[in-house]
């Protein structure tokens, strides 16, 4: 009896002990499965912490929730045998049939005690035909609470990626991450890389507070501010999912800050590489400097650059200064150069300039093999010579392009070059006398041309605005003294012979009192052998004076090395159909003197207003003083007659003298007074229409 006694007491001291040791298990249970997120999916996680799924609370069958109970009753069994209390203990509170608790914590627990009991839990059971069958569930699985079923892992599980990474194929932002803002309005887009008819819900929060009715702006903080984007997608065919991006802006006020798209650290395999960059003061938007390796950046559009990169390691430098205070960062950018079969070599750079010179060298390889090469600046072909080329910029942004094909495949390689005039000088006196000369003319500093002569026109006073004559000006070019070709009351022309590439073009005017003044320009020129082509002008035959219109429209020419504007003019009438008259030569002292074409006065009349003036001031006037099939000097008025201008301009030179410029329009016009009609009474001596003449009465061009 006292043996069976002992047997009795020992087996309900057991019984005791693994009862209590199965409840401390269920508490265990309850401490597990409490801190699951009972937020609304669209909310939950906010700081990009994974939200907790279903399967990480079940999963009952799967090797990592057995483990899980075993280690817990090891740690639960070693803290009995020293007598010391369990990490987290659990509570009272954590109980399942607490007030409050989440649907999710309730059926992961009873779940957990169905597996203790040796039964299944529902979810378990249930198959995809939804019979009573035991299924294996699949560890990623999940559980939708919004509406109790069950997901795959790829339609609840949240992508958290960070605001500089692109790889995810859901969603970018044009947030820049790290960025510091001077504004507390932060503004930005979102661009779905899914179709948006996928989108379900998008949620923006600031600092944990989700943005009501988001319209593409957010208020910030000062100081740090985390931006949280998450979007909900889902179709028919699959379930939601739910992606994440989370940023760091930060807002600084009173303070100069940088702003630029570039990223430190960044890899590209592209060459040419384009971006922003500028500097906030609060409000207010000023320019940076920006330097590529050393070598400053001229801006492509407005704090828009564009920089060609070297193979390797980059250094960008962005630097702004504001009222003393001087703000700098350094980005690198790496050019990992993709494997090309073709290999260009050229001394050319993507640079800044202030000489409209372009000198470079270029070839292109396969291996030892060498290529043909093209290059190109701003579309058109460039001449190549032993390898160089040589041309003119234009002002602004020039693109020099190199290509070569090999079995087929072209390649290219793309360089950008800023080139900006020269703004032109002013008037320098010797001494510096304000009562010195004033010299004005019809170049401009900086100038590009194609050909090798230009014409110059001078305009040289005293202070009082009287005319200098011709022996108190003085040109030269390079040095050497430059061609007159004509001097009469309103100004001096010379004759500029221009040297390949880069031109001094000096301009000097003496008083009669020794005072001297200087003008000196820049001119840029690109010879072309004789009789190429350097370009087009327009060209056309007017006689509104008389009613008759345009006998010959606009018409474009093509315009060569050398060619003296009297050849263009006469290729232009006889291939309308005119025959003509003059005197001296088309090489000397051409003068048209008139044209002819059968019928072509037949609808002439005089404007009735230019009419009552000519009779005015002419010596004779006759209306009717002309043949049917010309029109002529002293047609109709003894001051009528055939003149030309140059883009708006009357040469006091004959048009054997002339030669034009690519971009020339020349319009050949029929005067009746000596060009007061048509704005070009000055171009003769004798006065202008310009309003300068007491009661005068050429106020419009007829």
């Amino acid at each position: 009896m006292k043996v069976l006694a002992i047997f009795l007491i020992v087996g309900l001291l057991g019984f005791t002990f693994f009862h209590q040791a199965e409840k401390q298990y269920d508490n265990v249970l309850g401490d597990v499965v409490e801190p699951t997120s009972t937020m609304p999916l669209a909310y939950a996680s906010v700081k990009g912490t994974p939200v907790e799924t279903k399967e990480k609370i079940e999963g009952s069958q799967s090797t990592e929730t057995k483990k899980a109970h075993s280690s817990e009753q090891t740690t639960a069994t070693k803290a009995r045998e020293k007598n010391e209390p369990r990490q987290s203990e659990p509570s009272k509170s954590r109980t399942t049939t607490e007030k409050g608790s989440s649907p999710s914590t309730e059926r992961s627990t009873s779940t957990e005690r169905a597996d203790r009991a040796g039964k299944s839990s529902p979810s378990q059971q249930r198959t995809a035909s939804g019979t009573g069958k035991e299924s294996k569930t699949k560890k990623d699985d999940a559980v939708d609470e919004t509406k109790g079923t069950q997901k795959s892992d790829t339609s609840t599980a949240k992508t958290v990626v960070t605001g500089k990474e692109d790889t995810n194929p859901y969603f970018t932002t044009s947030i820049q991450d790290g960025e510091t803002v001077t504004k507390s309005t932060y503004g930005f887009t979102i661009t779905h890389k899914k179709t948006p008819e996928r989108v379900l819900q998008t949620a923006v929060l600031v600092n944990d507070i989700p943005v009501e009715s988001f319209d593409g702006q957010v208020s910030l903080q000062q100081g740090a501010n985390q931006i949280v984007i998450r979007v909900t997608y889902g179709d028919e065919e699959k379930e939601d999912a739910v992606v994440e991006r989370q940023y760091t802006v930060y807002y600084e006020e009173n303070q100069l800050v940088l702003h630029t798209n570039l990223d430190d650290g960044m890899e590209t395999t592209t060459k040419r590489i384009e971006f922003m960059a500028k500097a906030m003061f609060n409000e207010r938007t000023y320019e940076a400097d920006v330097l590529l390796d050393g070598e400053e950046l001229a801006q492509n559009d407005e704090y828009e650059y564009v920089a060609s990169l070297n193979a390797g390691m980059n250094e960008f430098t962005i630097r702004a200064t504001l009222d003393g205070e001087t703000v700098e960062k350094k980005y690198r950018v790496t050019y990992v150069k993709k494997q090309q079969r073709i290999q260009f070599e050229t001394d050319l750079k993507n640079a800044q300039v202030s000489n409209a010179e372009l000198f470079f060298t270029a070839t292109a390889f396969a291996g030892d093999q060498q290529l043909d090469l093209e290059a190109t600046l701003n579309g058109t072909p460039l001449e190549e010579v032993n390898d160089t080329y040589y041309d003119l910029l234009q002002n602004g942004k020039n693109t020099v392009e190199l290509r070569a094909t090999l079995d087929g495949e072209t390649e290219r390689e793309t360089y950008t070059i800023y080139y900006t005039e020269p703004e032109e000088t002013t008037n320098q006196t010797v001494p510096d006398d304000e009562d010195g000369p004033k010299i004005v003319t019809d170049l401009t500093n900086g100038l590009q041309m194609r050909g090798s002569i230009r014409n110059l026109m001078i305009w040289a006073t005293d202070a009082s605005g009287k005319k200098l004559p011709a022996s108190g000006v003085a040109v030269t070019v390079n040095g050497k003294g430059a061609q007159m070709i004509w001097a009469d009351s309103e100004k001096i022309s010379y004759k500029l012979k221009l040297a390949e590439g880069k031109n001094t073009v000096t301009v000097k005017a003496w008083d009669s009192k020794g005072r001297i003044a200087t003008k000196t320009y820049t001119v840029y020129a690109k010879n072309i052998d004789e009789g190429k082509v350097i370009g087009t002008a327009t060209i056309s035959v007017e006689a509104t004076t008389v009613g008759l219109g345009k006998l010959i429209p606009d018409t474009e020419v093509e315009l060569h090395e050398g060619e003296r504007g009297s050849y263009v003019l006469e290729q232009l009438l006889r291939k309308n159909g005119f025959t003509y008259r003059n005197d001296g030569t088309l090489d000397v002292g051409f003068y048209l003197k008139s044209i002819s074409k059968e019928n072509m006065n037949a609808s002439l009349r005089v404007p009735s207003d230019l009419e009552k003036i000519v009779q005015k001031h002419a010596e004779y006037y006759n209306a009717k003083s002309y043949t049917p099939n010309a029109l002529g000097e002293f047609d109709i008025s003894n001051g009528s007659g055939w003149m030309y201008s140059i883009n708006g301009d009357y040469p006091n030179y004959s048009m054997a003298d002339a030669y034009f410029l690519d971009g020339d329009v020349i319009r050949l016009r029929y005067t009746l007074f000596y060009g007061n009609d048509i704005n070009g009474g000055a171009a003769l001596g004798n006065g202008s229409n310009e309003g300068n003449v007491e009661d005068n009465e050429w106020t419009k061009e007829w």
